[in-house]
């Protein structure tokens, strides 16, 4: 959520030279992938399937992809603006915690997650991920 935020503060405005985007954030839950299953480990895995805690903790695929999903279909007129709008359950409205809306904490990320990984392999617009002053 922290990079929609960036995106929210940096994009410009729709214009002619520059068309709507549509920016949303959507959290999908705990899903039961096969990702999530390397992580916690065989023996957590088969415990939580014997007993059937899986299905009661973590959501299917498709239960996860809903939230995608209600964004995807959601109308057009919500296009960028400042104010965020998160799915969660299939639907929008969900909780949004604060730091996932600061534009410091954002910037955060930027200088020392993404920009790192980014340098040399993708063109970023002059100014972005700047804090104002020039600097990232």
């Amino acid at each position: 959520m922290q990079f929609s935020t960036l995106l929210r503060h940096y994009l410009p405005e729709s214009s002619d030279d520059y068309p709507p985007v549509r920016i949303f954030d959507a959290h999908p839950g705990l899903v039961w992938t096969p990702l999530l299953r390397n992580h916690i480990g065989d023996t957590a895995v088969g415990t939580l399937t014997k007993t059937g805690l899986a299905n009661l903790i973590y959501k299917s695929s498709t239960e996860g992809a809903q939230a995608l999903v209600a964004a995807l279909d959601s109308p057009s007129s919500a296009v960028k603006t400042e104010e965020q709008v998160y799915f969660v359950n299939g639907r929008s409205g969900g909780y949004a915690a604060s730091e996932s809306v600061s534009i410091d904490a954002s910037l955060r990320l930027w200088k020392y997650v993404i920009a790192p990984e980014v340098v040399g392999v993708v063109e970023l617009p002059q100014g972005w991920g700047l804090d104002g002053k020039g600097r990232t």
